[in-house]
């Protein structure tokens, strides 16, 4: 359990510097999903990057960069999950066929940000 909580404080960690190296204002954006579900809808996303104080003209293009670094990925159907790195980066392949905007953040960050399956 404890090397579990390492590596995905590591990860958290690892994916904020990669954040900030390409808008530095979004470094600590993962940090705004600390004590999240699982499974959020775009609302719910939408909600923490407002918390965050990503102004509503970048909210969007923060979504699209989570999903692009793989700390979101799309929940397709049932628990089926989908990261962009399993679709070369491709955001708009990994997100074909998918009906709903539901979101999931990345087994990585789980444990450092708490997240609950509720």
């Amino acid at each position: 359990m404890q090397a579990e909580r390492t590596f995905s404080d590591d990860a958290l960690v690892d994916i904020s510097h990669e954040l900030g190296d390409v808008n530095p204002a979004l470094a600590d954006l993962p940090y705004a999903f600390i004590g999240s579900k699982v499974f959020l809808s775009k609302v719910d996303v939408l909600a923490f990057l407002e918390t965050a104080k990503v102004p509503k003209e970048a909210r969007d293009k923060a979504l699209d960069l989570l999903l692009w670094f793989g700390f979101l990925g799309v929940l397709v159907s049932g628990e089926e999950e989908r990261y962009s790195y399993q679709f070369q980066h491709d955001a708009k392949k990994m997100q074909s066929g998918v009906k709903d905007s539901a979101y999931c953040i990345h087994p990585a960050f789980r444990r450092a940000l708490g997240c609950s399956d509720v």
